[in-house]
């Protein structure tokens, strides 16, 4: 039924199954005390319909935000047993409300707990009369044009309002690079559903996920593309939302005397944007409508089966280019939703600046990234009169995530670790970071690869730590691994051996 086309040329299939989510009644695998790990305990023959849903505050006003969160109750108090469904906010950091559950009332519990956020860097941003911000941040080709009855405006006012726009752009990129890496590895299509009041970077993230020319991926943001890396190896189709519901546009009002804000050009700009965004990653966009659950729904049931098609590409050109993908089937009224391609980009080079920048910023994200399988055992080990008090951990790395290349007789890689305590309000306390060059002959790699690779490190406990954050990055993919451990309850050592 299924013919799969790549810039027109037809492509061999090699992969194809379908998924289809249901559950299971068996029990949940019980947690090891002390044991933290970003693999889960996952049922193989639970496979749920997975929707992340980003509840936005930073880009929506507080008035669209208390309408929308309505909303997203009213879908949340009707989830099925066979959903799996994640809820995080936006504020000036990202906010983990409830991880993946079937659970309806725990998702409800946890988005009333949330009241919403005033967000000074949207307000600030307003302060613009004319045109798109930034330089075309809001829309894509440049800037969305001036504003019909657009007043003169102050230089430093509008300086100071990009500035704030840029805040949020790298605030929002960092939020959905995080959400991208915490679901790379769980298997099939994921969706991700950004529910908000304007989308300030939608424009370059849609450019970026599909240049016109092999040389425009140089000249974007390196945050914009790494964001397009991870959503290309993560498979998350992106669900942009409206938050404002239906609207009409300010201009042209008989009330509206003075200019409008920046924002109303910014979203309605945005709007070509956000269905460009969606097709490219399989998703579709919701806008001018009130009714918030139903489409969530509607994304949810799009989950339910999807199709896995594969295929190796037959082209040998890695320069950055967009390879348009297109797939046909030979039956009638058939309505398909589909990644729209993908850009051919060459294996990451990192240099180490990229692999610092990296860390510290998967050091301050709340989610775990899952591309390199982790699990650390932790103990506390008894400060005495000449020792201070430590945290002994125990890491095992899942060597298949790294990337081993053949150097004549030799096996080749290389990786950095980093441990980081965090304080009540998320700063870093005490942390160190090691990077570790792997070589090999073919002998040691297969014991490697049966064994895993372990290491081992101690961390003297700082004052008010709470958290113990641990981070590994392949340094030649950059594909990364994380996880989270709390200071409180970790078991204590009997002993203080090495």
């Amino acid at each position: 039924d299924f013919t799969i086309f790549e810039n027109d040329k037809r492509q061999v299939i090699d992969i194809f199954r379908v998924e289809q989510s249901h559950q299971t009644n068996s029990a949940p695998t019980r947690s090891i005390p002390g044991v933290f790990s970003n693999e889960g305990d996952r049922d193989p023959s639970y496979s749920p319909a997975i929707t992340a849903i980003l509840v936005d505050g930073l880009n929506t006003r507080r008035e669209d935000q208390v309408r929308s969160r309505a909303q997203v109750i009213r879908f949340l108090e009707q989830v099925k047993p066979g959903d799996s469904v994640a809820l995080y906010a936006l504020e000036d950091q990202l906010i983990v409300l409830h991880d993946f559950t079937s659970d309806s009332s725990q998702l409800v519990q946890a988005l009333a707990r949330f009241q919403g956020w005033t967000s000074d860097q949207l307000e600030s941003s307003d302060s613009s009369s004319s045109g798109s911000p930034a330089g075309g941040i809001g829309a894509p080709g440049g800037s969305a044009g001036p504003a019909p009855s657009a007043a003169p405006m102050n230089h430093g006012t509008e300086a100071l309002a990009d500035f704030y726009v840029r805040r949020r752009v790298e605030l929002t990129s960092a939020a959905l690079l995080g959400i991208a890496q915490h679901l790379a590895q769980l298997p099939g299509k994921k969706n991700l559903v950004w529910v908000s009041g304007s989308f300030p970077m939608v424009g370059s993230l849609a450019d970026v996920l599909h240049p016109t020319r092999v040389d425009d991926v140089s000249h974007y943001d390196s945050m914009i593309g790494a964001i397009a890396r991870a959503l290309n190896n993560a498979n998350l189709a992106i669900y942009p939302i409206d938050a404002r519901g239906l609207t009409a546009d300010v201009r042209y009002t008989a009330q509206a005397t003075a200019a409008p804000r920046r924002s109303d050009f910014e979203l309605s700009a945005n709007h070509p944007a956000m269905a460009e965004l969606a097709s490219l990653t399989g998703g579709r966009a919701f806008y001018d409508t009130n009714d918030i659950p139903g489409a969530i729904q509607q994304v949810v049931d799009d989950a339910r089966l999807t199709y896995v098609i594969g295929y190796y590409p037959t082209h040998i050109k890695w320069r950055g280019e967009f390879r348009k993908v297109k797939i046909k089937v030979t039956r009638p009224g058939v309505q398909l939703y589909y990644r729209g391609g993908y850009v051919a980009l060459p294996e990451e080079i990192s240099s180490p600046e990229d692999s610092e920048q990296a860390l510290v910023a998967m050091v301050s994200n709340p989610l775990d990234a899952t591309s390199i399988g982790l699990s650390v055992r932790a103990e506390v080990l008894p400060g005495t009169a000449t020792a201070p008090e430590e945290v002994r951990l125990r890491l095992r790395i899942e060597p298949k995530d790294l990337t081993l290349l053949l150097d004549g007789d030799s096996w080749t890689g290389k990786a950095t670790i980093v441990l980081q305590e965090l304080g009540p309000k998320g700063e870093r306390l005490h942390g160190m970071s090691q990077s570790f060059n792997l070589q090999m002959d073919d002998g040691g790699r297969k014991t490697l690869f049966e064994r895993g690779m372990s290491v081992s490190a101690k961390l003297p406990v700082q004052p008010h730590a709470e958290l113990i954050r641990v981070a590994v990055r392949d340094d030649r993919s950059g594909a990364m691994g994380s996880v989270s451990i709390p200071m409180d309850n970790l078991p204590v050592s009997s002993k203080s051996s090495p």
